[in-house]
């Protein structure tokens, strides 16, 4: 549905900017960023939390879940 997508887009913009917001202010750039949580996902063990925090983030970027919790 066109609402659910403009709301998600507003979402996803909100979402980056605070996202990106956080990686300045810790002196780090979106290339590390990415770099740390693809290690991450590779070396943490599947159940940890940390890992689920990375899976729970990067899900939030995903269309057809947030569509998912939409409806």
């Amino acid at each position: 549905r066109l609402e659910f997508t403009e709301t998600y887009r507003k979402f996803l913009d909100h979402f980056e900017a605070k996202i990106q917001s956080h990686i300045e202010a810790v002196g780090g750039d979106d290339a590390e960023f990415q770099r740390q949580c693809r290690r991450a996902l590779m070396d943490l063990p599947q159940g940890s939390e940390r890992r689920f925090f990375i899976e729970a983030l990067l899900a939030t970027t995903e269309y057809q879940r947030f569509f998912v919790l939409m409806v």
